[in-house]
C-alpha cells in the first residue's frame, strides 16, 4: 500500500514539472541553461519531493501499524532508491507526455504506468525482505538491479532530453 501511495503523488509531481511549464518559462530555461542539466535538476527535485512525501507517509505508517519493519537500514534504502527510481522514470516520461500538447496528464499516465511496474515490483520485494528481516543477500540482486535501472534511464534521460528539448 506504501508504494501505491508514493506512486500516485509521484504521478502528481512529475505531471507538474514539465507539463504544466508554460512556453515562455521554457524559454528561459532554453536561454541560460543547458537541456542536460535541466532534466538532471528536474530529476533531483522530483526525488527530493518524493523523499519529502515518503519519510512522513513512512513515520504515519510506523504509528498507526506498528513497527513491522525488522531491516531498518535496508527498508530505507529501499524507500530511497524507489523515491530516484519513480523520479528518474516518471521525469522523462513527463517531458515526452509535455510535448506531445494538451493531454499531458492522462498520457503520463497511460507512459508511466506500464514502465513502474517492473520497478514497483522490485521495490516491493526489497520491502517484503526488509519487513520479514531476510539476510542482505536475498535482496541483494533486486537492490543491484534498481541500480542499474536508475543507472539507464538517468543515461536515457541525459541522452535524449536534448533532442525533446530542441522539438
Amino acid at each position: 500500500m506504501f508504494w501505491v501511495i508514493l506512486l500516485f503523488a509521484a504521478l502528481g509531481a512529475a505531471g507538474r514539472g514539465l507539463a504544466q511549464e508554460s512556453a515562455g518559462l521554457r524559454l528561459y530555461y532554453y536561454t541560460v541553461a543547458r537541456p542536460e542539466a535541466v532534466i538532471l535538476a528536474k530529476i533531483f527535485y522530483n526525488a527530493l519531493l518524493l523523499l519529502a512525501l515518503a519519510i512522513p507517509g513512512l513515520l504515519l505508517y510506523t504509528l498507526l501499524l506498528g513497527n513491522p519493519v525488522q531491516d531498518w537500514l535496508l527498508y530505507t534504502s529501499s524507500i530511497a532508491l524507489g523515491a530516484l527510481s519513480l523520479a528518474s522514470s516518471l521525469t522523462l516520461v513527463s517531458g515526452i507526455a509535455a510535448r506531445a500538447g494538451q493531454g499531458g496528464g492522462t498520457l503520463l499516465a497511460v507512459l508511466g504506468l506500464p514502465v513502474l511496474v517492473p520497478v514497483l515490483l522490485l521495490l516491493v520485494k526489497v520491502s517484503k525482505n526488509a519487513l520479514d528481516g531476510l539476510p542482505w543477500e536475498a535482496s541483494q540482486s533486486s537492490v543491484i538491479t534498481l541500480v542499474a535501472l536508475n543507472f539507464i534511464v538517468g543515461a536515457v534521460s541525459y541522452l535524449l532530453f536534448p533532442f525533446l528539448w530542441r522539438s
